[in-house]
């Protein structure tokens, strides 16, 4: 009997080890499995992709009650891997895998955050459906980032001066060889109708060093001035949208050019009219992109 008893006390002992073991296996090959994710997203879209549909996508993302508006990086196949990742203001990152591939006509995406699903247009751009991020339902939109064609949102929002309409007003940037970069591309969502639109446009966002005619203090031998400029007349509905966006700052330094934008863009000039409403509209500085590869 007391052989018996040893002999179900050691096995239960063994049983507990193993299950212990199994699960420390368990978290360390989840936590592996993220951290891989997550790296398997490429920073640089690989130049085999620039003119077919798989690679990078930039672009953002929103609830359609605003209360989430960030930007998102969708990888269709760029290095054989179908996922996507949104990093938010306060730096969290949210990753969501596929099991579609290239050849499927829709590819689901998955995640503790939320769900969506892309499919391709006749033109090839993308297209998001059922889009649902903490249980609300929201909108997309990405653009094909290329090698020699970079993407690159900021996020922003307008509002008519009575308040009586509100949404999110996306620039998307792309460098240029002139030390800046051009405005390509800019996404509307209007969140009281549920409606988005992609408009192209035109403007610059340069960052001029030690400017002639630039004002600078005494003392001090450098400056930066940054400077974004956009003003448009474009169709939008059944009405022309017209805009003007302006804003700048100048920095002075005595140790050359800084290669960040300041955090605090004056911003002089942001009207805009449609369809006899007219608004303002503003952008998240801190989203812009930065100068560092000029």
């Amino acid at each position: 009997m007391k052989r018996t008893l040893f002999m179900m006390c050691c096995l239960g002992i063994t049983i507990i080890s193993c299950s212990v073991d199994e699960e420390a296996t368990t978290s360390t090959t989840e936590d592996t499995l993220t951290t891989l994710e997550t790296q398997l997203i490429p920073d640089f879209p690989n130049p085999e992709n620039d003119y077919t549909r798989q690679g990078l996508y930039q672009g953002t993302i929103v609830t359609q009650d605003l209360s989430f508006h960030e930007k998102i990086t969708l990888n269709l196949g760029d290095n054989g891997f179908y996922n996507a990742r949104i990093i938010t203001s306060d730096n969290q990152q949210y990753i969501f895998k596929s099991q579609n591939t290239i050849e499927d006509s829709v590819l689901d995406f998955e995640g503790d955050q939320g769900t969506f699903s892309v499919q391709f247009l006749d033109d090839n751009s993308v297209s998001f459906t059922n889009v649902i991020i903490h249980n609300k339902e929201a909108v997309a939109t990405v653009f094909k980032d290329q090698s020699f064609q970079r993407m690159m949102p900021s996020l922003g929002s307008f509002s008519s001066t009575d308040n009586a309409i509100t949404g999110t007003w996306d620039f998307t940037f792309s460098p240029t060889s002139s030390l800046g970069y051009s405005i390509t591309t800019t996404t509307i969502f209007i969140n009281q109708n549920s409606e988005t639109f992609v408009l192209d446009i035109s403007g610059n966002y340069q960052r001029l060093c030690s400017a002639p005619g630039t004002p600078v203090p005494i003392g001090v031998v450098n400056s930066s001035f940054f400077n974004i400029q956009s003003s448009n007349n474009v169709p939008l509905g059944n009405s022309d949208l017209n805009f003007t966006f302006v804003a700048n700052r100048l920095e002075a330094t005595n140790v050359g050019c800084l290669d960040q934008p300041s955090t605090d863009l004056n911003i002089t000039i942001a009207n805009w009219s449609w369809n006899g409403i007219s608004g303002t509209s503003t952008v998240d500085t801190s989203s812009l992109p930065d100068f560092s590869g000029f």
